[in-house]
């Protein structure tokens, strides 16, 4: 799922079509957001407008489902030299749809080039997130850490800093499936002696943190996240709710 980005307040010759395509966006009017951005694009004399208009009508396909359209018209909107603000949110904008498709480095690489410019407020808790992961995935586990401790520090209380810090319980540089959680050993290992019987590597362990469900039942351990998803694919033929940690 992508991270939110926020639409722009635009100033300039194409302003009044820029706010009311805006405008139209966030109640999910996507035709009158189009009528709109077309217009700002044929009225617009600045870049920073054209690229404001472009990364306008990349939000409306990203709302349509159509993240290859949203894609050419955020790398139009890079083209014209936006300012760095405006920059930024496009960068970030491209690196969550990397991060949608698998391509977990070139996301690192592009939060990494949106992101000191990003607005502090949320979503940027949301978007360090995506980050954090773009960098464990791509095999940058202590750098995926460092991000985490960035949301812990930066946004105390929040479900974010929550997440953050229960994947910083996590202390290996490798990937798990975790099959199940319960409240007592028992039937922890019954999961596992299951899943053994069926040619799964599953072991119980305690949970790293105090919870209401202290045993939990991982499957495996894999350097390589896109061998962690070969496992959890398996694995949900048997347990739907499966999921990979961290």
């Amino acid at each position: 799922m992508l991270a939110v980005v926020p639409l722009i307040g635009c100033r300039g010759t194409a302003d009044g079509a820029l706010s009311r395509a805006t405008a139209a966006l966030r109640r999910q009017d996507s035709a009158s957001a189009s009528r709109e951005v077309e217009s700002a694009l044929a009225g617009a004399r600045s870049a920073d407008d054209r690229a404001s208009a472009y990364y306008l009508r990349a939000q409306i396909a990203l709302q349509q489902g159509r993240q290859n359209d949203a894609r050419v018209d955020l790398h139009a909107a890079l083209l014209e030299r936006p300012s760095k603000a405006l920059a930024a949110r496009i960068r970030v904008q491209i690196a969550n749809l990397d991060f949608d498709a698998g391509a977990y480095a070139s996301a690192a690489q592009r939060y990494e080039e949106g992101l000191d410019a990003f607005p502090k407020a949320p979503p940027k808790d949301r978007v360090l997130l995506q980050y954090a992961a773009s960098l464990q995935r791509s095999g940058r586990f202590r750098d995926g850490e460092n991000v985490l401790r960035t949301v812990v520090i930066e946004y105390p209380g929040t479900p974010s800093a929550a997440q953050a810090a229960r994947k910083l319980d996590w202390r290996l540089s490798t990937f798990t499936v975790q099959c199940g959680a319960f409240r007592d050993e028992r039937s922890a290992r019954a999961q596992v002696s299951d899943l053994r019987n069926k040619g799964f590597p599953a072991r119980a362990v305690r949970a790293p943190s105090a919870s209401a469900l202290p045993w939990v039942v991982h499957c495996g351990q894999f350097p390589r996240f896109a061998d962690a998803q070969r496992c959890l694919a398996d694995v949900r033929r048997l347990h739907a709710d499966a999921f990979i940690v961290p």
